[in-house]
């Protein structure tokens, strides 16, 4: 009876898989850093070493605005979705941004599609550039924000089938073991 329990938790397990949607991932890696000004007379600067330092204080800025709702509502609009606590709540949910380095920014979306993926990560790519535009013009920063690599990159995430059958049977072999165990009692 137990293992007959394990065999349709492992079943079960591995029907959940098959019908878990296949997601799929735009994420991008972006780098913060600020150009240096140009020597005047030849003498020492600390410029080098300033200018690392506000690379690395303006990624805090750059990851703020990665994840404000004034970005999202931006990227909403210019994918022309209507902008409602909803709406909100669902790009907020499927965006997830994360310092990889002093500055080096990791940000991706979750979405149904490869297409919509896409769209939707470059869109936001887009709204930061130009909000960071505008952030670094009205400064007179000098930051330069840019994404390395190849760029967007989209990948498609399934569930692990695998997975789902080992942790369907264990939910099998658990609540037969328990039923058994609080029958006897």
């Amino acid at each position: 009876m137990i293992i007959l329990a394990g065999v349709f938790g492992g079943l079960l397990g591995l029907i959940v898989a098959k019908i878990t949607p296949v997601k799929y991932i735009a994420s991008a890696t972006i780098s913060v850093s600020k150009r240096l000004e140009p020597a005047t007379d030849g003498s020492f600067s600390y410029e080098g070493f300033y200018a690392s330092q506000t690379a690395d204080k303006f990624s805090e800025t750059v990851f703020g605005i990665l994840k404000s709702e004034s970005l999202a509502a931006s990227v909403l609009s210019n994918l022309s979705y209507p902008i409602t606590h909803e709406t909100l709540k669902n790009f907020m949910g499927a965006l997830f941004v994360r310092k990889a380095a002093p500055s080096l920014l990791y940000v991706e979306v979750t979405e149904t599609s490869r297409g919509g993926a896409e769209k939707l990560g470059r869109s936001l790519l887009a709204a930061m550039e130009e909000e960071v535009s505008k952030i670094s013009t009205e400064g007179n920063l000098l930051v330069k924000v840019s994404v390395i690599g190849n760029g967007l990159v989209v990948k498609e995430e399934a569930p692990n089938p695998v997975l789902f059958v080992i942790l369907g049977a264990m939910v099998g072999f658990v609540v037969t073991v328990t039923k058994i165990v609080l029958w006897k009692i």
